[in-house]
């Protein structure tokens, strides 16, 4: 029988997730599976369970992909191990701090993102913002104008750049092995393996229990990656210390897999050596999950994905806020109406919670990081938007309110989420996770805000609303 013909997407239209599963329904599902697997409890197999291992990867599995420390050349192999850990001793690995069951508690994890310019990453309450890689002729370029300065910034700077070089190359070289692996079908299908981000990963042996098959420890739990584009691939490049590289008795780092919600099908655990790169291919992402399950040292790892550039791109947050300074300032001139002015004050709450508290989250050390690189002259920019749109609210408060009820109600509304939003990173600030972190990469709030920016003057407004 003939495939199915898939449905023509226009040219340049993202390819859309399917609809997430909402909170309560996950918890439902999981109380289930909980209480299945009491009854029933799962079974995985690693590649010592020899054929029937292999025969479930190829039956359960065939979307996985792994290639072997051959895939690439030794030399940039080297030159990428020397990479991660430059890096890391750069400090540009941010430690991850993520919520689990509304507290924020420190991983096994840090990372840093790389990727196409204005490029960032949007997971779990976490914004990362990329380093543009780099080509060979624009770092020469690059050093060319800092013309040998000898300052420390420029030779840190220069450093920078000769590592994210590296992740470029690794980038071009995991595409042409996705496309080995998985030829597009048609023209539609062409950009499922045109990476536009990675995030890059530093991770320890600290990990918890794997719950559900007695995997052993993992300092990743199970998950989908989110903000993808749907049906593209992933594709993570491994390396991993020097101590699994020896011939002691180490434990290896491994990969992972299970379908997602389904406890009868066998899950797997693949070994991922020093140098490997494996492949999640078509839909895998969307219908399994996968896990990082521990092994001995540390391990670095390059993920390489099609992020979403419907939302989550500098082009993205600066036509939305110049769309809102411009009706910001039309209102306050007498010549704009009030929902335009109610719609730029919705912008102006998602660009300090979804923007500029995530830029500085990371700490003093991530800002610096950016600074005099692509982010940090943007950052300033929509800061001041910021300013902008924050003085408008306060002239349009000073000014009175006008006697549109509905409008009233709406912004009524924008200053009840603000405050939440505020008091939420008050909270976000204080946490324990953050206090135990070295000083540069605790978070902080932007400049010209501090943890209770703006909350007395938004209490007040609301009291003054319920005694109307």
């Amino acid at each position: 029988m003939p495939p199915t013909r898939k449905k023509k997407r226009p040219h340049g239209q993202e390819k859309q997730q399917k609809h997430p599963l909402s909170h309560k329904e996950k918890l439902r599902r999981r109380e289930l599976l909980l209480a299945e697997m009491a009854r029933n409890p799962p079974t995985f197999l690693t590649e010592k369970d020899g054929e029937s291992f292999y025969e479930t990867l190829r039956k359960h599995y065939a979307d996985f992909a792994i290639s072997d420390t051959t895939w690439i050349s030794s030399n940039l192999h080297t030159e990428l191990h020397d990479a991660f850990v430059g890096l890391n001793g750069l400090g540009f690995f941010t430690p991850q701090i993520m919520q689990r069951r509304s507290r924020w508690s420190k991983t096994g994890v840090a990372r840093m993102l790389v990727g196409d310019e204005g490029m960032t990453y949007f997971y779990n309450g976490v914004r990362m913002f990329a380093h543009p890689w780099l080509s060979l002729s624009t770092m020469q370029e690059k050093n060319h104008e800092k013309n040998g300065s000898g300052k420390l910034a420029d030779l840190v700077s220069e450093e920078l750049d000769s590592f994210l070089l590296m992740f470029s190359k690794l980038n071009e070289a995991l595409k042409s092995e996705a496309t080995r692996l998985c030829p597009p079908n048609d023209a539609d299908d062409a950009d499922k393996h045109n990476f536009n981000i990675s995030l890059v990963n530093y991770m320890d042996s600290s990990a918890g229990e794997e719950p559900y098959y007695g995997m052993g420890n993992q300092t990743l739990a199970w998950h989908h990656d989110d903000s993808v584009q749907a049906g593209t691939t992933i594709a993570v490049y491994s390396a991993l210390g020097a101590e699994n590289n020896t011939k002691t008795n180490t434990k290896p780092w491994k990969i992972g897999l299970k379908r997602a919600w389904d406890i009868k099908t066998p899950g797997v655990a693949v070994t991922v050596p020093d140098g490997s790169a494996y492949f999640m291919l078509q839909e895998l992402n969307n219908t399994h999950q996968h896990c990082v399950l521990t092994g001995s040292g540390f391990r670095f790892s390059s993920t390489h994905r099609v992020g979403k550039v419907t939302s989550d791109t500098w082009d993205f947050i600066n036509k939305e806020c110049q769309k809102a300074v411009e009706r910001n300032d039309a209102f306050l001139k007498g010549y704009g109406n009030l929902e335009d002015f109610v719609e730029a004050q919705q912008v102006h709450t998602r660009l300090e919670d979804n923007w500029l508290r995530q830029f500085w989250v990371h700490g003093r050390h991530h800002a610096e990081s950016h600074e005099k690189r692509y982010w940090g002259p943007r950052i300033r920019l929509l800061m001041d938007f910021w300013t902008q749109l924050e003085d408008g609210f306060q002239k349009l408060l000073d000014k009175g309110l006008p006697s549109n009820t509905h409008c009233i109600d709406q912004l009524i509304s924008i200053a009840k989420e603000r405050l939440e939003m505020r008091r939420a990173w008050e909270k976000r600030y204080g946490a324990d996770a953050y206090a135990e972190l070295d000083i540069e990469h605790r978070a902080c709030p932007p400049p010209g805000m501090d943890s209770q920016h703006g909350q007395d003057a938004l209490e007040e407004f609301l009291k003054s609303m319920q005694s109307i």
